[in-house]
């Protein structure tokens, strides 16, 4: 599959982390989450203009959908 941001998988898709292409300072915090390169993630809420819920690791992660628009991931897993 080609890649798409976080913020572009729907609702119960699945992906797989392919870059995490926020800020540094995003980046720093979203590493101890679990959301790094190559890691699977579960889409569990996406709807069009709030947060984005992921399953990760089995952490549920919330994050805003700015956040969710630098992180680069791969299709269905």
């Amino acid at each position: 599959m080609k890649a798409m941001k976080l913020a572009d998988v729907p609702q119960g898709g699945a992906a797989t982390v392919e870059e995490v292409a926020c800020s540094p300072r995003e980046r720093s915090r979203l590493a101890p989450l679990g959301i790094v390169q190559g890691v699977g993630v579960e889409v569990l809420r996406n709807v069009n203009r709030g947060a984005v819920l992921v399953e990760v690791r089995n952490t549920l992660v919330a994050m805003s959908r700015a956040v969710a628009e630098g992180i680069v991931v791969k299709g269905e897993r």
